[in-house]
Formats: structure tokens, sequence, C-alpha cells
């Protein structure tokens, strides 16, 4: 059967019917035989502001070969006994093959020069170009599919946890959101960032947590301050007592199922080593309460994605959150038509494809991203366009202070909340920051 023929015949012998098919077709679709005809039904709607009928349009098409094309379109017999939904269907499934075998034999050609990250990732650039190029975003929805107080409206609003102020006047965050939090270099950024996955861990959620600049065992002694209260400097210099030790042992065995008979057993023979290693090769993770730290220098968009996918499919609706840390320092593709990794078309675009990943993936995406000496984002002020809500932050001696620049959903407001600099802890406490400029804790090595 011809599909594309059967497809296109169809939408011309009803045209009044055929909108909402015809708005699921793309160019791409299409052979060289029946390009010609695509477009002139495209040239004939931009114009009139209808699709044409068959007789229509055999009286604007000019070009003979396409008038051929008609006429051998006009001998086609439309099945009755298949929906045009299944041939649309079929249709896209059939480029989907084409196109993968393309993509497919070209990464072949170099697949014997490549390191595993690379073939994961040219693998998953291949799945990110198929769903560009088939997804559809769209959903309609009538009135009588809405529940305004239903029960999965509700649990979709994500609190942040970093101060009860913002968590109450936004009514939390949606998964699908983008929230970029912006400060100079040394502010603190990470460190909120590490916060907020901490908490989404401590709710009973999954924190994902991708860091670009900073190794995954910095980022984990830094969880771990935040979740035992143990001073950081403590983790880092690994010049810990035993107290400090049971209170890191304690959040370490929360991490796996039945684990504290382990626990009790450290508390017997005081060797922390031992304690992990029993814990690690005996013990298995919480199947659905974990933190996840992904550890990629050359992180990129396609990188986000596949993960993302991964984390979906293995926890579902406890996974809410992602941090990416941060914006800036995202790879960009060498065919992204851009001079580098701090031109501001390419943080713009990064920008956009974060926020398409949220609503892809159903999931809260914070970035951080600097700021310059004026407090405007660096490189470009478009690259808060895509953000549904956005804060500059500002380190104080007690506590950390933010100013909300970008809100959708609710009321600008500035908070301050409680820090312990010490164990990296930001408190949901409101904290009543001082005025004056010169009591703002100065950068950071953070």
């Amino acid at each position: 059967m011809d599909i594309t023929g059967v497809i296109l015949k169809t939408i011309l012998v009803n045209p009044s019917e055929s909108l909402e098919v015809w708005a699921k077709l793309r160019l791409s679709y299409f052979s060289t035989s029946y390009i010609g005809i695509y477009t002139n039904i495209v040239r004939f709607y931009h114009e009139h502001g209808k699709l044409p009928s068959l007789a229509e349009l055999e009286v604007v098409t000019r070009e003979p070969s396409n008038k051929a094309s008609l006429i051998a379109l006009s001998t086609i017999e439309i099945p009755e006994d298949i929906s045009i939904d299944i041939l649309v269907v079929a249709l896209i499934d059939e480029y989907a093959q084409n196109e993968t075998l393309n993509k497919l034999s070209k990464f072949l050609d170099t697949l014997t020069i490549l390191s595993t990250d690379e073939i994961k990732e040219g693998l998953s650039d291949i799945v990110m170009y198929l769903d560009e190029k088939t997804h559809s975003t769209e959903s309609v929805y009538l009135m009588s599919d809405f529940n305004l107080f239903s029960d999965d409206e509700l649990t979709e609003r994500i609190p942040l946890g970093i101060n009860a102020t913002l968590d109450y006047k936004s009514g939390g965050f949606q998964t699908s959101d983008l929230i970029m939090i912006g400060g100079k270099r040394g502010s603190g950024k990470s460190i909120v960032a590490c916060n907020i996955a901490c908490n989404q861990y401590s709710a009973g959620n999954v924190g994902l947590f991708f860091s670009i600049e900073q190794p995954g065992h910095e980022i984990f002694e830094r969880m771990l301050s935040i979740l035992s209260s143990v001073p950081h400097e403590k983790i880092r210099n690994k010049k810990l007592g035993y107290k400090d030790l049971l209170d890191i042992a304690e959040v370490r065995t929360s991490f796996f199922i039945d684990a504290k008979n382990v626990l009790n057993s450290f508390k017997e023979h005081k060797d922390f080593n031992r304690f992990e290693k029993e814990l690690t090769t005996t013990k298995k993770l919480k199947e659905e309460n974990q933190i996840i730290i992904v550890d990629n220098q050359k992180l990129s968009i396609s990188d986000i994605d596949l993960h993302l996918y991964k984390a979906k499919a293995q926890f579902g609706e406890r996974c809410k959150l992602a941090v990416v840390d941060y914006v800036n320092q995202i790879v960009i593709p060498e065919t992204a038509n851009v001079e580098g990794a701090y031109d501001w078309r390419g943080q713009v675009e990064l920008s956009k494809q974060l926020k398409n990943l949220a609503r892809k993936h159903n999931v809260c995406i914070i970035t951080p991203y600097q700021i310059d000496a004026s407090g405007e984002a660096r490189f470009s002020k478009g690259l808060l366009d895509a953000a549904d809500a956005s804060f500059i932050l500002e380190p104080l001696d007690n506590g950390i202070k933010f100013k909300t620049t970008k809100s959708r959903s609710f009321a600008a407001i500035n908070f301050s909340s409680k820090m312990d600099w010490d164990t990296l802890k930001i408190f949901a406490d409101e904290f009543d920051s001082p005025s004056k400029e010169e009591n703002y804790k100065p950068d950071l090595d953070f």
C-alpha cells in the first residue's frame, strides 16, 4: 500500500475534516515524489486559510511534475477498513525506521574509534534526533478534562525546602518547571543545589544531581555534611572523631535496606572502613529513595536526556527533580552555529533545551548560573527567558539571601534563610538578614 498517497488523498477528499491529521505531518515524512504536493498544500493553506480539495489543488498546481503526481494520486483507492490515524502512525514509524538506519550507518562507520562514553552519547544523540523529529508535544484538553483539586495536581507541587516563605507563597514548584539560581563565582550556588537535592531525598524521593565542574566524591561529601550535620571541613580533611563517624554512619545506613545490624556492629568495632565495606557489599540500596550523582565533565543535553529517561524508568514518580550544576558549563554540540561554550546564542539555546527536557520528562530542573558584577546573567540576559522562576543569591554570615528575579506563577518575593556554613545546611526558617553590604559573607571556595 502507498501509505503516503492514501493519507494525502484522504486529506484532499475530506479537507474540512482533516485538519487534525494535517497538523501531525511534517515535510520530512514524505518521499521525493510527494514533496511537491505537500508543499503546494502548505502554500494553499497559508494563502486561503483552509486545506484544499483535490480539484482546488489541481487548479493552483502549475509545475508539470506536480501535475503528474496529482494525476497519479487521484487514481489511488482509499481503503475503507483502515483509519487514517493508523496510517499516519505507520508513516511516522516508517520515517523513524529509515532515519534510524541512516543514522546508525554513519554511526557504525566511526564506531571503532569511539570510547565507551562517546558511543553512549552517540546513541543518545540518535534518540534525541528521532524524538525531535517525530514527537508531538501538543495536548488538547476540554473543560471536562480538568479537576481543580485533583490528587494528581496536588502531588505535582514540589517544595524546595530551602525557605518556608518561598514554599508557602509559591505553593511549591511544578514538575516540568525550570528554576535558575544565579550568583557570583564562589557565592554558594552549588551548596544551594546540594541542599535541594538532599531535601528531595529526605522527602522520600530521588535526589538526582548532575555535576560538571566538581568531582562526584566532592558532591557526595557535601551531601553527607548536610544530612549528618558533621562540619564539611572535617569530612573533606578526614579529621573525624568517633561521634562524627557515628553521625555519618547513620546517614550512610539510611541509604540501604535493613542495614541497622551493620550500624550496630560499627558501634562495637568502631572501624569505619570495615563498616562501609560491609554496608556496600552485603546490603542493597533503597529501591525508590536514593541520591544519584552523575559526574561528567563533558555533560551535554543528550547526556541529561538519557539519564532522565533511565531515572524515570527506574523510579517513576519518585524522580520529581534534577539538579544540573551548572548551565554555563553544559557542552554545546559542535554542530551548533555558535563560537563556543560562552557564546550567548548557545547559552540561550541550552536554557530552552533544559526547559524542554523538564516538560518532556515531567521533572523539575534546578540549574545554577553565573551573574556579573551588575547582577545580570553573564553572557546573555536571554538565558532566563525559558525559566519559570529565577533567583539571585548572596551569602550572609549566618544565612543566605535570595532575590526573586523572575516568577511565572507567584508574586516575586525576597527572602533569607538560616545557614550553617560549617555543615553547609540551609534551614527553611526565615532569617533576618543585615541590611548593610559589609555584613555579607565574602566569596567562598565552594
